[in-house]
């Protein structure tokens, strides 16, 4: 009753008022014994507590943790919700003047995020002073070195700690609420240094959805044990483990508050806790580093870690370590709001069992081996305990603050100093800015890449006239740019230069560097299909230009008064979006390029005729394309541009794909059903419900796609009394998440496409179609040699004629890490014969591997050929041959590759790391075949890869959108040339 009251109090307000000072100068403070000794006796090591955490005070004024919940932070086997460590986090507030509560945001389920903000009360009373320091700070334009220094003297450093961004780690939302309390009532010198020269920011959990989730599964399972129990299938409303790769587009909400709220309040340091490795790794990283960093942040990075390391390790902790496990590299992580931010961005990894249970730890041999960096470390086998998590935690994070506040004046001025060289950035080691050319063909997707950079509050400018300047697009050549009026340009003199040189750049990871932790390339000009245009003359810096203030927006709207009117084709997913906003509109496309009204048209140009000007311009502003009127019909073959209905497959053991294909779907307002694998085969029907069912990169083999989860006994996952939030609006819910797709649903996917369907399947799911007998002309193999860690591959559009390539330029950037290629078979039908891997490149013989071999005692293959045509061309044998009697009758339609990678090994990379190139070169990317009336589309790469990949949007759509109507544009039959890796 006290915690619904309280709350109803807080209704509508986003600051909770703290009390005067005087009310807090009578406080008293004193040892709180029951507190204490429930610490000493859920911990199960001395060596796994320190002198910060092994007591706890009470104070007369402000209530502890265990008076509210009920319980001390870290007791066995309880966790809280977010609801309720919020709402103590708010009486705190209204229980100490040195306490201030904010809500910086709502997540995608509804849910507040909260902030935490601690300091003395006089700091408290003046935020807005301390907030205004760091601001200049952040931005020192014209700010010269004494005024910096100034403003270095008065200001102090803000430490953000954020708990719990993985919600299967739960200890840091529970420790957060006791590091609070202690940081806001311990009177000793310890905290009174951090009272005084520091500002402590608080997020206790910055995913909340899934926090609530994880609570509820894990005390439902510990009330009642014996029932079969799900993992935690959905962590936030979109992806899992994702939610933190989220750092290049910021498409979740998380992502986006901790951005925005970085911005307003420009912390020193923010500090991410995660738990994963024993017993407490704090972050430096093994390198190589982002090459965009500055040298500072990396320093920091270092400093920091030896201090907290070397602090514990005083304190007789055993198991504290740094440098492993980290590389540096990737800005996709929340912390780039930090690194490319001139933030200091830090995190741990501690260790947990699960939730807050107790239990026997063992380790492997690598976990507890005596390394330079881990000169003490974790025991090969040892009692855990939730507590032991929450005191080296609390006590890591309690020394790191200490530190910054001791060194309060040198952290601000490494902020400081971090955003100047930011701003020199341009006219020291360049480049000077980027370009985005105002006559991109793509503005929607140029507009979704300028939205991104505004996202990451990288300043935005336009040129106020045509220019003209040196530049060259990311691993291309350098040569004379001639830009129109309106062209945009992105400055490196300003604040958050290396953020967007490191999102717009290329990018290189030797094979000699230490191992990958993620994705090793991410130029988002290539993947966006955006010209990015890198200039180094600083002279472009002078070009007049005006300040971007709002949204950067696709120009769209109906030209011209007309009863006809056309979309170019670009290739740009915006056509998409226009589409399904006037679904019940006819649309047509024209198969072939047309010239009419003065220009050239592509093919793929959307024609709509005799609908209502006014509803066609409302849509096309809406959706940012442009209509221009024609006054006749286009003599050109079409078809119908249809609104498909779109199913998008999930399994119940890893959403995390499928989840980013969500995001993308719903960010463009293009509607899909979300169907389980599992439910596939239980619709006797498919045809008559969907016309495009989409197969994420969900599974890791055919096996798992058909089998799913296995399991005795039913496994639920829906709403209960207990557990409210598993399946809200968006997600789904089930009685029972055992099995896969099943012999039934194999059986009803195959039906589904021979009835006109069309099945596109992404990466390792290309198996259920490749593997079960739906693509005969097409397999799959396993790429052996080739380490591609999520690169930027270089490709070619081969069938330009073909509706997924509608609006495409020859030459296309793609995501592709490492996964399973696409073999076609020589003849259609052909058998590749055994060994040496089948259609793996030449067989041993003479020669290279590019050469022909030398068959001994017999002519050369080209000459008994031609010797047996006599006087036929081969094109007129080919015509003259029947169809083999085995294959039951004339063969379909050969399979149509539409993208392939391009063929010379040495071209393929563009950004990242690769080796074994040979073995990609030249291998199709994408593949379409036939299956009774219906399609099939194979994607080797990721088009929908956590929404990075925009310029791959349309491969997807242009197919769904032309189902019925994929052999448009298809070359007269022959046989197709077996792949090989070496392109010959």
């Amino acid at each position: 009753m006290r915690l619904r009251t309280f709350l109803s109090c807080l209704t509508g307000l986003t600051v909770l008022a703290v009390l005067p000072l005087a009310a807090q100068q009578n406080c008293t403070v004193q040892p709180d014994t029951q507190y204490t000794s429930q610490i000493l006796k859920d911990t199960t090591l001395t060596e796994f507590d320190t002198s910060l955490t092994n007591h706890l005070n009470v104070s007369s004024c402000v209530e502890p943790p265990d008076k509210f919940l009920g319980h001390i932070v870290g007791a066995p086997n309880v966790l809280d919700k977010i609801e309720k460590i919020e709402a103590y986090m708010a009486q705190l507030a209204s229980q100490s003047p040195r306490v201030k509560v904010y809500d910086i945001g709502k997540s995608e389920e509804g849910r507040e995020t909260q902030l935490v903000v601690i300091s003395s009360a006089e700091t408290i009373a003046n935020l807005g002073k301390y907030t205004g320091i760091t601001a200049k700070l952040a931005d020192p334009h014209g700010l010269s070195k004494e005024a910096a220094e100034a403003l270095i003297a008065q200001g102090k450093p803000f430490y953000w700690a954020l708990g719990s961004i993985h919600s299967p780690e739960t200890g840091s939302p529970e420790m957060l609420m006791e590091l609070a309390y202690r940081v806001a009532t311990d009177p000793s010198p310890f905290y009174q240094n951090i009272r005084q020269h520091e500002i402590v920011m608080i997020t206790p959990a910055t995913q909340v959805d899934g926090r609530d989730r994880e609570v509820e599964l894990y005390n439902h399972h510990k009330a009642h044990p014996k029932e079969p129990q799900p993992g935690l299938i959905w962590w936030g409303h979109y992806v899992s483990h994702d939610d933190n790769r989220d750092g290049l587009t910021l498409s979740l909400r998380l992502s986006q508050i901790v951005m925005d709220t970085t911005m307003k309040w420009h912390p020193t340091v923010m500090h991410d806790l995660h738990e994963s490795v024993p017993y407490i790794y704090v972050m430096s990283g093994t390198g190589p580093y982002n090459p965009w960093l500055d040298p500072i942040e990396i320093n920091d990075w270092t400093q920091m870690a030896y201090y907290d390391v070397d602090h514990l390790n005083e304190q007789g902790v055993i198991g504290a370590w740094t440098h492993g496990f980290f590389d540096g590299w990737a800005p996709n992580y929340m912390l780039d709001a930090a690194w490319m931010h001139n933030i200091i961005g830090r995190f741990y990894e501690t260790y947990s069992i699960n939730g807050a249970d107790s239990g026997l730890s063992k380790l492997s041999s690598g976990e507890t081996s005596r390394e330079w960096y881990r000169p003490s470390p974790p025991l090969p086998k040892v009692y855990w305990s939730a507590r032991n998590n929450i005191n080296l935690q609390e006590s890591g994070v309690l020394y790191a603050m200490s530190n910054v506040a001791t060194n309060h004046e040198h952290f601000l001025r490494d902020f400081y100093l971090m955003s100047l060289h930011s701003i020199d950035m341009a006219k020291t080691e360049g480049p000077a800015a980027y370009v985005f050319p105002a006559n991109d063909p793509r503005p929607g997707l140029q507009a979704r890449l300028l939205q991104t950079l505004q996202r990451q509050k990288v300043e935005i400018s336009r040129a106020t006239g045509a220019f003209t300047a040196k530049g060259e697009i990311p691993g291309d050549k350098a040569k004379e740019w001639h830009f129109p009026a309106g062209s945009y340009v992105v400055r490196l003199d300003q604040p958050y230069s290396r953020e967007a040189a490191a999102l717009l750049g290329q990018e290189y990871y030797s094979p000699k560097s230490p191992r990958n932790y993620d994705d090793t390339g991410w130029t988002m000009g290539a993947l966006g299909n955006v010209e990015t245009v890198q200039v180094t003359d600083p002279k472009v810096l002078q070009v007049p230009m005006t300040a971007v203030k709002g949204t950067v927006e696709a120009p769209g709207g109906a030209r011209g008064a007309a009863h006809i009117f056309a979309i170019d084709a670009n290739a740009d997913p915006n056509i998409a979006m226009f589409r399904y906003a006037l679904a019940s509109t006819p649309m047509e496309v024209a198969e072939k390029s047309f010239e009419m009204a003065g220009r050239k048209f592509n093919a793929g140009t959307v024609i709509i005729r005799n609908s209502s000007a006014s509803a066609l311009n409302a849509a096309a502003e809406t959706a940012g394309v442009r209509l221009l009127g024609l006054a006749a019909v286009p003599k050109v073959p079409m078809h119908p541009l249809l609104a498909p209905r779109i199913a998008i497959v999930h399994n119940w053991s890893n959403t995390t794909n499928d989840g980013w294909f969500r995001v993308s779907f719903d960010e463009m307002k293009l509607p899909y059903d979300y169907v389980a694998l599992n439910k596939l085969g239980t619709i006797p029907d498919l045809r008559s419900k969907y016309d495009v069912i989409l197969l994420p990169p969900n599974d890791r083999s055919l096996a798992g796609i058909v089998n799913g989860v296995s399991g005795k006994q039913p496994i639920p996952w829906q709403n209960t009394a207990d557990m409210p939030n598993l399946a809200p609006p968006g997600l789904d819910s089930t009685p029972d998440i055992r099995g896969g797709l099943g012999l039934a649903g194999l059986q009803r996917l195959g039906e589904f496409v021979a009835q006109g369907g069309l099945l596109i399947a992404i990466g390792p799911d290309m198996a259920v179609a490749a593997d079960t007998g739906m693509t005969p002309d097409v397999t799959l193999r396993q790429p052996r040699g080739l380490d591609a860690p999520g690169i930027v591959a270089r490709a070619q559009i081969t069938d330009l004629d073909s509706p997924i390539a509608y609006g495409y330029s020859p030459d296309l950037d793609i995501y592709y890490s490492a996964g399973p290629l696409i073999s076609i078979s020589s003849g259609g039908r052909g058998f590749e014969g055994f060994g040496g891997g089948g259609n793996q490149g030449r067989a041993s013989g003479i020669g290279s591997v590019t050469s022909p071999d030398i068959l001994q005692t017999r002519p050369s293959d080209s000459v008994l050929l031609t010797k047996s045509l006599g006087k036929l061309t081969l094109k007129e044998a080919e015509k003259q041959t029947p169809a083999r009697r085995f294959d039951g009758g004339p063969a379909g339609p050969p399979p149509r590759v539409i993208v392939r990678l391009v063929k010379n090994p040495d071209d393929v990379l563009l950004s990242g790391l690769l080796t074994g190139a040979k073995e990609i070169a030249n291998q199709p990317m994408v593949v379409q075949t036939r299956h009774g009336e219906g399609y099939i589309v194979l994607f080797a790469t990721n088009p929908f890869r956590r929404n990075e990949t925009g310029g791959e949007f349309a491969l997807v759509l242009n197919a769904a959108m032309n189902y019925k109507n994929l052999n448009a544009g298809a070359k007269p039959k022959k046989t197709p040339v077996t792949d090989n890796p070496s392109g010959n």
